[in-house]
């Protein structure tokens, strides 16, 4: 059977993006019709029977939910995770972005991306010109290693393994709904994370 992944958050991306999920089935979801999702729904309150994806994709979108929120969005996607499933998450890093702050200023740009300079304001708050044409875009919430960490394990996660992408100041982590081998860990983590298997034991043992 082919497996299924829901792409939260989608936005304008498809699996294509990611090359480990390249053969998998995807449903696509998005509270913005403009990202002509599959599904149009939030987070809080998804429209899927329990225990119904294989994997889940949430990149750069958990920001975007209120924190009040942002349990119940964690415990949803606990929910319609197959027992073997697995969330992988990325989101600013808070601790990064104020170290930055502190060290360069305001005015400098942390990292360049498709879209021109990123600066610290729009890692914390949203892109700066995207929030202006786009209702919906401004960050909302922030996490930080741990905080992230616990949030994942208070909604359920059993194994919960992520660390910092230098440079770009984000989270990248891999939560999965229960407790795996230690080889099941390391190959999830080398086929649909490489950059997070890296970080991870670093990371782990610099905390």
């Amino acid at each position: 059977m082919i497996p299924l992944l829901l792409h939260a958050g989608c936005g304008p991306n498809y699996k294509e993006d990611i090359r480990s999920f390249h053969d998998w089935n995807e449903i696509r979801l998005d509270l913005c019709e403009d990202a002509a999702p599959d599904i149009q729904a939030s987070f809080v309150s998804l429209p899927f029977k329990q225990e119904s994806f294989d994997a889940i994709l949430l990149m750069h979108s958990i920001e975007h939910v209120p924190l009040r929120d942002g349990h119940k969005a964690l415990c949803e996607f606990f929910r319609v995770l197959k027992p073997q499933g697995f969330l992988i998450i990325t989101c600013p890093d808070l601790e990064a972005v104020a170290k930055f702050i502190l060290a360069h200023g305001m005015a400098h740009s942390v990292y360049d991306a498709p879209v021109g300079p990123i600066y610290p304001l729009d890692i914390l708050y949203g892109h700066q010109e995207m929030t202006q044409c786009a209702p919906g875009m401004e960050h909302k919430c922030g996490y930080t290693f741990w905080s992230l960490k616990a949030s994942l394990e208070n909604a359920g996660f059993k194994g919960v393994f992520g660390g910092r992408a230098e440079g770009v100041s984000e989270l990248d982590f891999i939560a999965f709904k229960e407790s795996q081998t230690e080889q099941t860990y390391t190959q999830h983590l080398q086929d649909h994370f490489p950059w997070v298997f890296t970080l991870v034991n670093s990371q782990q043992k610099a905390a």
